[in-house]
């Protein structure tokens, strides 16, 4: 598999798991997920433990939807429209790192 085939695996099964729970990444969500699929395609091409490695950044994809979803509530207070919105943006980006890093390959 090419550097772009894994980059455009590991982006679309963060899009694809946020679609799944009815959310829609905003656009600085979007470039963070591609940019990170980018650059984890990059350190796993030709990797000892590849497909572990994948597997593992697979799950850390969907796991950093999942809390951007639950944080979801705290982080759009404020913005009862945004809310409503079903949209997992930079500030719900920034509120679940801030608890899940260091989580591969989002975190450096």
């Amino acid at each position: 598999m090419n550097r772009q085939k894994i980059a455009d695996l590991i982006y679309y099964a963060a899009a694809g798991h946020a679609r799944a729970r009815g959310y829609r990444l905003g656009d600085g969500a979007k470039d963070f997920f591609r940019s990170n699929a980018e650059k984890a395609a990059g350190l796993l091409d030709g990797a000892d433990g590849f497909d572990l490695r994948l597997q593992l950044t697979l799950k850390n994809s969907r796991k950093l939807i999942d809390a951007m979803i639950r944080e979801r509530r705290a982080a759009y207070a404020g913005d009862p429209a945004t809310l409503r919105s079903k949209v997992i943006g930079e500030v719900t980006l920034g509120a679940a790192l801030n608890r899940l890093c260091p989580i591969f390959p989002f975190c450096d």
